[in-house]
């Protein structure tokens, strides 16, 4: 007997939407309050797949896209993307983008689906325990004091609307995924001069996106200052934490080398993967 297949958006029900995002931190995937969520399932309500979907006013992530084991990714799934892009036209924007793990089945779904698919860029690792070890890393990082940066937990919340204002212009969805106690910021006046945007994950810390403007690099030394003071304050002790660049420039390994020196080993890999389509002119 074929199975009717429901789709539903889950807006107000605050129990499912708990639900949904302890189920998805259980496969490494998290997703904000502000985030849309779609969910497919079958005649006697069981899940056969979840979405969430976070738009800012010039594009939409796919957060999540989880189709159940043992379903069929082009069954389920194409329903899915069919009614999460149908919505998002509706709201007037033009580009969906989903930053995936290197799975090829997913890969392969999302280019059948029309989807462009892109390298997000190699990303070069260090053991923090190393750093530590690195004469080079104390005397270019931790015998200096912080200058100018600070935790974005201790940002006013003015300061906090000129942070806004900088996501929206750099098409950064939202703060929820990065760690607002080691992340940093510095502010010249009314506006972001440097910037460092980093999340914690099980034994690991991904900086995803750095910024100092063109005639203050030492602004990305100083924000790196407050995250390694608070690692330190809290006592990393794990000796398998990595330090992780993934801003998609290669530049980074220039940058490890020179708060490190060459003798501490830089592991080298691609993580994730972009898949992009335009649904309207913009």
């Amino acid at each position: 007997m074929e199975r009717n297949i429901s789709l539903f958006w889950i807006r107000d029900d605050k129990d499912t939407r708990k639900m949904l995002l302890q189920y998805a931190s259980k496969f490494g995937a998290t997703f904000p309050d502000a985030a849309e969520v779609l969910a497919a399932v079958d005649d006697e309500g069981n899940l056969l797949g979840f979405s969430a979907i976070l738009s800012t006013e010039v594009i939409s992530d796919i957060l999540v896209f989880h189709v159940e084991p043992g379903e069929s990714l082009n069954d389920i799934g194409h329903l899915m993307l069919q009614e999460i892009e149908k919505v998002i036209e509706e709201t007037g924007l033009g580009m969906l983008r989903y930053i995936m793990p290197r799975d090829e089945s997913m890969m392969l779904f999302f280019a059948d689906e029309g989807y462009d698919m892109f390298g997000a860029g190699r990303e070069y690792a260090v053991l923090y325990a190393a750093l530590n070890y690195s004469d080079v890393y104390r005397k270019n990082v931790q015998t200096e004091a912080v200058q100018k940066a600070r935790s974005i937990s201790q940002c006013t919340a003015k300061e906090q609307k000129i942070l806004k204002d900088y996501f929206i212009e750099n098409s950064i969805a939202t703060m929820d995924f990065f760690n607002p106690v080691l992340s940093s910021v510095v502010f010249e006046g009314a506006k972001v001069a440097g910037l460092l945007l980093c999340e914690t994950k099980p034994k690991g810390i991904i900086i995803y996106h750095m910024y100092a403007e063109a005639d203050h690099p030492e602004y990305i030394i100083d924000c790196l200052r407050v995250m390694d003071v608070i690692l330190s304050e809290y006592g990393a002790q794990d000796e398998e934490l990595m330090l992780s660049f993934a801003t998609g420039n290669e530049t980074e390994v220039d940058l490890i080398h020179y708060l490190a020196g060459n003798v501490v080993p830089v592991e080298d890999f691609v993580r994730e993967s972009i898949a992009l389509k335009v649904l309207k002119a913009m």
